[in-house]
């Protein structure tokens, strides 16, 4: 139903995003990923304070394409 289509998904880190970005891809679409964090790296770039949350966007792409 979605093969071929293209779709942006942000925040995909965890939560809805990760979970909708999953779909699209388990659907056929092509799906553009964009988060705030590329991978455990680069956190301190941006985070100054607060809670860390789980997640980055390496972690979504690699169990995105274990579940193929």
């Amino acid at each position: 139903m979605l093969e071929g289509k293209i779709a942006i998904v942000a925040g995909v880190r965890r939560g809805f995003g990760a979970g909708i970005a999953r779909e699209l891809a388990a659907q056929a679409a092509n799906v553009i990923l964009a988060a705030r964090t590329l991978d455990k790296t680069n956190i301190g770039a941006w985070h100054k304070g607060g809670p860390l949350v789980p997640g980055t966007l390496t972690e979504i792409i690699a169990r995105s394409l274990s579940a193929d």
